[in-house]
């Protein structure tokens, strides 16, 4: 039961490293202080979804928690696209991603996980390992799609294509939490 909490904290952040990559191919930064707070929140709600889940799963359509994440995720991507911030030519002079933005993120990524903590509720996960998990994975997998993203962006060309490929990236892991996927 040990190993099934581990992957459900790996399974619970799996959108982090997408949304990571596409700040990261902007070179919009999360900073380490948002990445945490980021990981409290998801790991809090999730915390209060696995402890209610039997209650929740009466009251609640089991894809809303998707629907909710993934409509989030594509609003962002498409303010994005609406209006792009402008992305600087040194990847050392990006910008942070703000408090709003930060809670948004934070917002979009703890929606996406109450319905599989409520699943993981079901199944009697130990509580412990998983949110140790699940605050873990969140953090690391952010923090490596900031990374790959960066990386990736240095090799683009222009500004204009780092923000659409960031931005469509969102809009993706957006569509793939409305699919359920």
């Amino acid at each position: 039961m040990i190993v099934t909490a581990i992957l459900f904290g790996l399974a619970a952040n799996a959108d982090n490293l997408a949304v990571g990559t596409a700040y990261g191919v902007q070179h919009r930064r999360i900073s380490r202080l948002h990445n945490l707070l980021i990981a409290f929140a998801t790991t809090a709600v999730t915390c209060a979804a696995l402890f209610a889940g039997s209650l929740l799963h009466r009251h609640l359509l089991p894809a809303l928690p998707n629907w909710l994440g993934g409509a989030m995720l594509i609003l962002l991507a498409l303010a994005g696209f609406l209006w792009p911030k402008q992305a600087p030519a040194d990847a050392a002079a990006a910008g942070v991603a703000g408090w709003r933005e930060v809670a948004v993120l934070a917002a979009a990524l703890s929606v996406n996980n109450i319905g599989l903590a409520i699943a993981g509720g079901f199944a009697g996960l130990p509580y412990a390992v998983a949110l140790a998990a699940i605050f873990c994975f969140s953090i690391a997998l952010l923090s490596a799609g900031l990374f790959i993203g960066e990386s990736a962006g240095r090799r683009l060309a222009s500004t204009l294509s780092q923000a659409w490929i960031g931005n469509a990236i969102l809009l993706a892991a957006g569509l793939m939490m409305l699919s359920g996927d």
